[in-house]
């Protein structure tokens, strides 16, 4: 049980080093304001990092810096959802979901997975309905350790291609990957974009850099998605007046430059 993922370890000597050279050499306008999207440089380095990483042309226009996931996700139903709509979850479940998709005033739809703690495709085809606006997943899983497979995800945006079709709506896959680095035993965590062109991606600093406490991390949007300018300007618009305003700037810039750096996971 991952419960609340609160490490107990030290985050890396890069870290560190980081914080460092800019607490010891003070820049004109470090701690101000910045665009609410994050410092344009910070989410060029999560872009690069990404397209590295997935294949997939990201650039800064897809990236929101955010205080954690927790608020990525906060962010990213209150951009998406209208009270009223569905939002699906697989249960066992990260126990805070509930009352971020409560917060965007809509209904929770909670979902049984099977005894091996992956979705059930089946039962997920028959309760999305109508009102169904989003999916959330979280692969690594917390509290299961279940990690989904390639042709689960694959499953899952099939479906929801499908069921767009037959609603008449869009559906949203938003993926919760806090965990996305503490994988073992060779085992492969795969990248949602590939899946579904409505993916909207959550992930924080907060475990493989061990910082919770300072509330980093960011939003990316499939750059497949036709509709991604308009939802960017919609996740800034809320990160904004939800009274996040903007990622903490120091961090912003501590973890700019240590995009490929981690603990050491086996220490978890």
């Amino acid at each position: 049980d991952l419960s609340l993922g609160n490490p107990v370890i030290e985050p890396p000597e890069e870290f560190h080093q980081e914080l460092s050279r800019w607490v010891n050499n003070p820049r004109a306008g470090m701690h101000r304001y910045m665009p609410n999207a994050g410092y344009p440089e910070v989410r060029a380095a999560v872009a690069e990092h990404l397209s590295s990483m997935t294949g997939i042309p990201f650039t800064q226009n897809e990236i929101v810096m955010t205080c954690g996931a927790a608020g990525g996700i906060n962010v990213a139903l209150k951009t998406i959802v209208e009270a009223g709509d569905e939002v699906i979850i697989l249960a066992p479940y990260f126990v805070e979901y509930i009352y971020y998709i409560d917060n965007a005033q809509a209904l929770p739809r909670i979902i049984p997975t099977d005894n091996q703690f992956a979705p059930d495709l089946k039962i997920l085809e028959e309760n999305v309905t109508s009102k169904t606006r989003a999916v959330l997943v979280n692969s690594p899983n917390n509290p299961t350790g279940a990690v989904y497979s390639h042709n689960t995800l694959k499953g899952i945006g099939e479906l929801l291609s499908r069921k767009e079709v037959e609603y008449g709506r869009e559906i949203f896959l938003i993926s919760d990957e806090v965990y996305r680095r503490l994988v073992y035993d060779g085992v492969e965590c795969p990248y949602m974009f590939q899946y579904h062109p409505r993916t909207i991606v959550t992930t924080s600093y907060s475990k493989d850099l061990a910082l919770p406490g300072e509330r980093i991390g960011y939003i990316a949007v499939n750059p497949q998605y036709e509709g991604r300018d308009e939802l960017i300007n919609g996740l800034v618009f809320c990160n904004r007046v939800l009274g996040f305003v903007n990622a903490p700037a120091l961090m912003q810039h501590v973890v700019r430059e240590l995009q490929d750096a981690s603990v050491d996971i086996d220490e978890y």
